[in-house]
Order: structure tokens, then C-alpha cells, then sequence
């Protein structure tokens, strides 16, 4: 990365893919040549258009942002990809339900059935979920889906560590960003050593990213 480029992070999209265009869209006029866009998982679920984000993404990382573009793994994609690798049928209803999984297979079929999903699933798309890192490190920020475990870095994590718990007790000298549980105002909660980036969207609240170094927040509403 230069030394001048900024990096933008995008918040717990759960399948809104308007406010994720609509947010890129207002990113886009601030982002230079080598800026960095880094979405912290949970990309998928919940909301009406999971395909169409994973389409986007899609764009997003084939040149329409003009820099590198990182998509995080959440506990949501962990479990899909779960599911998807070992065929477990408990698993997969509990994903339904749970994890309000059945907005995103109403995307690819009319056919509440794991295998009539997996054979509808677009390969690019399991590909790319199968993919996401766990975490990422940059000059400005250490991201991640959830927290690292107290005095550990990510890289000596467990993928599953980094993304069910949060947890903001970090001395890196450089900020973890982190979503997975909605800040209850609608803003970003952010500290000089953690920002929880999580909003609410899928539930209702905005889509919400942050520039750094310069912590400028940009917000997209449903």
C-alpha cells in the first residue's frame, strides 16, 4: 500500500445490496488510485439481495474500485460454507432459521431444499465464500469480523476466534475495525485503539463505513 493511500471499511452488509451500491456510490468521489476497500463479513443473510451483493463484490474486486478490494469472512459465511462442505442437514435448518439463511436461498431457488441450493449456487459465488480470510492487517488498522482474544494478534488466531466474540482491550498501536454486533445509536463506536463498525443493517439500520487514517464516517440508510 502507499503511503498516502487511505482505506475505507464497510460494516455488516447481511444482504442489503442497494445500501451497499448506494454506499460505494458516495465512497467512490473520496477514493483514489490504491485506496483500499476492506467489508468486515457477514455479507450474506437477512437481508432481501445476498446475491446481488456477492455480485457486486464480484465487480467491485474485477476493477470497478479503484483499489484493492478485501471481503472478510463473518460466523455467517462460516456457517454456510460449513454446511455447504459437509452436506449436514441439522446444520443447514438451523442456518435457515437461525441465521435467517432463508432470505438468501430464496435468491438462487424456489426450493427450500439444501441440495436444489447447492445445485443453484452459482460457482463464482461458492468460490468466493469459500475464500474470505479471516482477518487483515494494513498500515492504518488490524479487521477482523468479531475481536482477537486478548493479548493475541490475529495471525496466531483460529479463523473461529476471530469471529463470534467481540472484544475492544486492544493495544496494537493501531486500531482493530470490527462489526458482528449492531451498535445500539446507529454510529459507529469508535475508540482510539477499536472501532465497532456494525449498525444494524439487515435490521433496519444504516449501512455504515469509515475512512482511514481520518475516521470520516459515511452512512447509507434503507
Amino acid at each position: 500500500m502507499h503511503l498516502t493511500s487511505n482505506t475505507f471499511v464497510v460494516g455488516d452488509v447481511h444482504g442489503c445490496r442497494a445500501q451497499l451500491q448506494a454506499l460505494v456510490s458516495e465512497l467512490e468521489p473520496h477514493a483514489r488510485a490504491g485506496d483500499s476497500l476492506i467489508l468486515l463479513g457477514d455479507l450474506i443473510d437477512r437481508g432481501p439481495e445476498t446475491r446481488g451483493v456477492l455480485d457486486l463484490l464480484l465487480e467491485l474486486q474485477r476493477g470497478a474500485w479503484p483499489g484493492p478490494v478485501v471481503a472478510l469472512t463473518g460466523n455467517h459465511e462460516a456457517v454456510l460454507t460449513y454446511v455447504l462442505e459437509r452436506g449436514h442437514l441439522r446444520v443447514f435448518r438451523e442456518w435457515l432459521t437461525a441465521f435467517a439463511g432463508e432470505a438468501m436461498v430464496a435468491n438462487y431457488t424456489d426450493e427450500r431444499t439444501l441440495q436444489s441450493f447447492r445445485d443453484s449456487l452459482p460457482v463464482e459465488h461458492c468460490l468466493l465464500l469459500q475464500d474470505l480470510p479471516a482477518w487483515h492487517e494494513d498500515r492504518h488498522g488490524i479487521y477482523v469480523h468479531a475481536g482477537v482474544p486478548t493479548g493475541w494478534h490475529p495471525r496466531d488466531c483460529r479463523p473461529e476466534e476471530l469471529l463470534w466474540h467481540t472484544n475492544d482491550g486492544y493495544t496494537f498501536g493501531k486500531p482493530v475495525v470490527y462489526g458482528h454486533q449492531p451498535v445500539p445509536e446507529g454510529w459507529p463506536r469508535a475508540r482510539p485503539h477499536a472501532i465497532a463498525l456494525d449498525t444494524g443493517c439487515g435490521f433496519g439500520g444504516p449501512l455504515t463505513a469509515i475512512r482511514l487514517p481520518d475516521r470520516r464516517v459515511f452512512q447509507a440508510f434503507p
